[in-house]
């Protein structure tokens, strides 16, 4: 349960600037030269922390996939 709402929580934080700045301007920062590889990679654990918890529940996965999203 808390890699899930850890994982929720950090979808809402990253709702939240793109509701202050604005969905162009975030998706523009997130995805700048500098940032793009941090930003598909925390993406991507977003994914799997969900894909694991929900649908393969491996309790080790998830919570590797968890602490790998910071």
């Amino acid at each position: 349960p808390f890699c899930i709402l850890y994982t929720l929580g950090n979808i809402v934080a990253l709702a939240s600037t793109c509701f202050l700045m604005g969905p162009v301007n975030q998706i523009k920062k997130m995805f700048a030269p500098t940032r793009w590889i941090a930003t598909a990679l925390m993406l991507t654990f977003l994914v799997l922390t969900l894909v694991c918890a929900w649908g393969f529940k491996k309790k080790g996965l998830t919570v590797l996939f968890c602490i790998l999203q910071t």
